[in-house]
């Protein structure tokens, strides 16, 4: 399954990656193109205005030097926002002596004007706008359309547009004499427009990585809870099997080997039966319980709880074990509680019980302790046993988990204990909490409301 669940993810992450990188790379491309487009387009503007400048310039000048000087046609240009050309076609027939006359007028912008002119004009001496001055406009120009980068201008004749690069013609008749613009500062200013594409991109991404972590979770967690499954099959097995085994030698016994006429083995055998009986009967009715408060079905109605009657009660059925010591300490002003009396004593009495499994020392010591805060009570259940690591401590509550101890039926049970203390303590309006540290043993704490 490990295996499987790898050919899955890594396929769909590697498809995910590639299609971010191609869409980033195609956008930055995109983008890059309609930078160089945009700079041209801007330059040619640039440099159109600055031609038609530096004509007027020149007009003004031999207007001053010499009235008579002053190209009329091009005077006239200037003042029009429209100028119109008129063109006649004469056709004459002989034969017949007429003449057709076919009159054609086009107009042209000044905005249209300028860089036919600038193309025609830029070779005469004097019109060439200086290179300084078309940049300071130029930059201005960039500026208004929201392009931020750093540019050199020079004229010369080549065709070299390799790199942050781009060139516009100055002449027809010359198209090798170009007006040039080498940029710098382009990566920053493209990805800065990127932003939003990269930032979309990586929230897909972490989009993607989060719905993968939690699916890695999912099938880890079924897993776990397979595994867990498959120990409480073993485990409650042999829980099973060990009565079953038990009373099937016992009976054997008293069949065959005419244990009958033995009154005192008899009866010693009968009272070892009814324990065991009663211990299968126990497992099997806290399965169900289990089973009907997951399904929805509520406890019985609370009743008045002596306290240090229940306390007795668990401190009695575990006092005769050897080498196990159980004291109780009680920090109440009010002994009675009103709770439920059965989940209470099953309560501590699994907390015990799984005390008393999970201790290495011969003298098992545990405490039982109850502090009365405010309305509510707080039972702690203190050890000396092996203790249990920090790794496995938000587990220990979940149904079927068993920390690993190597001999899954060195200690007996099947992982249900500690889960249904929890599902106890939840329908008594409380909550439990663990501490531990390995080898010094643990301190189970919960609180129930008093009344």
């Amino acid at each position: 399954m490990y295996k499987r669940t790898w050919w899955i993810i890594l396929p769909t992450v590697l498809t995910v990656l590639a299609f971010q990188t191609y869409w980033l790379v195609a956008t930055y491309r995109d983008q890059r193109r309609t930078f160089y487009n945009q700079a041209k387009d801007a330059l040619q503007y640039t440099y159109d205005q600055a031609f038609m400048e530096s004509l007027v310039t020149v007009q003004m000048k031999q207007l001053h030097s010499s009235p008579k000087a002053i190209d009329s046609a091009i005077r006239d240009i200037m003042e029009e926002n429209e100028i119109s050309f008129s063109s006649t076609i004469i056709a004459s027939d002989t034969m017949r002596g007429s003449t057709l006359k076919n009159a054609r007028t086009t107009t042209m912008s000044r905005e249209d004007l300028q860089p036919f002119l600038s193309s025609i004009l830029s070779n005469m001496p004097g019109l060439r706008p200086d290179s300084q001055k078309v940049l300071k406009t130029y930059i201005k120009e960039l500026a208004a359309r929201g392009i931020g980068v750093g540019v050199e201008l020079s004229y010369a004749k080549n065709t070299d547009t390799t790199g942050n690069h781009i060139s516009i013609p100055l002449s027809i008749s010359e198209p090798d004499n170009k007006l040039h613009a080498r940029f710098s500062g382009v990566g920053n200013y493209l990805m800065k427009k990127m932003s939003g594409p990269v930032i979309i991109s990586l929230i897909l991404l972490l989009i993607v990585a989060g719905c993968i972590w939690v699916l890695w979770r999912i099938i880890m967690r079924q897993k776990a809870l397979e595994a867990m499954r498959s120990d409480f099959i073993s485990n409650i097995t042999h829980e099973l099997k060990t009565p079953v085994a038990i009373l099937s030698t016992i009976n054997e016994s008293l069949l065959t080997y005419n244990g009958m006429d033995d009154k005192n083995k008899t009866e010693r055998y009968l009272r070892l039966s009814k324990d065991e009986l009663n211990k299968l009967q126990g497992h099997i009715e806290e399965i169900l319980t289990l089973s009907k408060m997951e399904n929805g079905i509520a406890l019985a109605e609370s009743n008045e709880v002596l306290l240090p009657e229940v306390l007795n009660m668990v401190q009695q059925r575990y006092i005769h074990l050897p080498g196990v010591y159980i004291t109780t300490v009680m920090e109440v002003t009010e002994t009675i509680v009103q709770t439920h009396r059965e989940s209470l004593f099953t309560i501590l009495n699994n907390l015990v019980d799984n005390s008393i499994k999970y201790a290495d020392k011969p003298e098992k010591r545990i405490e039982l302790r109850v502090k009365q805060q405010d309305t509510s009570y707080l039972f702690s259940v203190t050890d000396n046993g092996i203790g249990i690591s920090k790794e496995h401590l938000p587990f220990i509550f979940d149904k079927f988990y068993r920390v690993p101890q190597g001999d899954l039926h060195n200690v007996k049970g099947y992982g249900l204990g500690l889960s249904y203390v929890k599902e106890l303590v939840s329908r008594l309006g409380g909550s439990i909490k663990v501490s531990s540290t390995p080898g010094s043993g643990s301190l189970f704490t919960f609180k129930i409301p008093g009344a």
